[in-house]
């Protein structure tokens, strides 16, 4: 069972220069309302980043290998049932400081349903040091 009410909206910040990895955990409810981790073990996910909605050409992507996004890690408490996003320092090097953009999540079931499930802004911040 997925969340009915999709993509949620979350807002992705990276450091120019820094390698970004963050583990996601997809919760939904259950038809008894008890939360449960979605359980992504075969799926496939993909990731783009583009300076606007409208924009034709992408600033990043996983179809291109910019972008990493692995599914159905099987682990213990938080990383349990995690998808993971990881971006290297050489990709975020590349992008300009101040940049903000927009982003989705899509993942795909064992079906070959793909649905989008996160998506928000994409900003840059230049690093101090």
């Amino acid at each position: 069972m997925a969340p009915k009410e999709l993509p949620a909206s979350y807002d992705i910040t990276v450091y120019r220069g820094d390698a970004y990895y963050a583990p996601i955990r997809i919760w939904y409810r259950d038809e008894s309302g008890d939360a449960q981790l979605l359980d992504t073990d075969g799926w496939t996910g993909r990731m783009g980043v583009k300076s606007s909605k409208t924009a034709i050409t992408h600033l990043l992507h996983s179809d291109a290998g910019q972008i990493t996004v692995n599914t159905g890690i099987q682990g213990t408490g938080a990383d349990a049932y995690c998808v993971e996003i990881i971006i290297s320092k050489t990709r975020t090097a590349a992008l300009t400081s101040g940049l903000v953009g927009v982003y989705d999540l899509e993942l795909t079931d064992t079906s070959g349903r793909p649905r989008t499930y996160l998506a928000g802004t994409f900003c840059v911040e230049g690093d101090v040091s």
